[in-house]
């Protein structure tokens, strides 16, 4: 769903993943809390972190491309696979 939403530019099916990862972060913090072993609440908290930035990040796009047109939309796919790079300078 994210990436279909994120390729299409399509706030609904973004907003179902963002609404996927509030669950998952819901879910890492339950098992924070229930569990007792240091070395798995160390690496859930690092989880839980690295999630509520991928929330984060999901809600900035989320709110950018509900305000987008349809047009607008239709010619962000159409440019799609054409980036312009920048050349790498010679060694």
């Amino acid at each position: 769903m994210g990436y279909v939403g994120a390729k299409n530019y399509s706030p609904g099916y973004t907003i179902v993943y963002f609404v996927f990862t509030l669950l998952n972060l819901v879910w890492k913090v339950a098992i924070f809390i229930i569990n007792t072993d240091l070395f798995t609440r160390v690496l859930t908290a690092l989880l839980v972190c690295v999630q509520i930035y991928i929330a984060r990040l999901c809600w900035q796009f989320y709110k950018l491309i509900k305000h987008f047109s349809e047009i607008e939309c239709i010619t962000l796919r159409a440019f799609e696979g054409s980036m312009i790079y920048p050349a790498r300078p010679g060694y």
